[in-house]
């Protein structure tokens, strides 16, 4: 199905990415987000983005693509605190978002610990 495709595709990304397979993370990148899938893109996805300090990418989707804000809204919104642009995010977003955001804030830092800053 078209998902599954999506799915794999997001995956084969995000490994590509992980490993320092830059081209071709960048080729499965491109596949991943052409504007016909850009509504079957997850909230995955762009969060692991996010891990993997992508913060440019998953910007630059959400200002190109609204609906992304739209059905991603915490996301969006910690990734605006990410980039250190927050006094504009915390101006225009929900007080009730705020525990969803922080949790997304907070996942990101362990998520980044884990992966970058593994200790023996």
């Amino acid at each position: 199905t078209c998902k599954q495709v999506q799915f794999d595709n997001e995956l084969y990304s995000l490994c590509f990415l992980y490993v320092g397979e830059i081209e071709e993370f960048k080729n499965t990148f491109e596949n991943v987000t052409v504007v016909k899938n850009i509504d079957n893109i997850s909230s995955t996805y762009l969060f692991h983005l996010l891990i993997h300090n992508q913060l440019n990418l998953v910007e630059k989707l959400f200002k190109e693509h609204e609906i992304l804000q739209k059905k991603y809204k915490p996301l969006f919104y910690a990734t605006l605190q990410v980039k250190e642009t927050s006094s504009e995010a915390s101006l225009k977003f929900p007080p009730e978002l705020q525990e969803n955001i922080d949790d997304i804030l907070t996942s990101i830092k362990e998520y980044r610990n884990k992966f970058y800053n593994k200790k023996k």
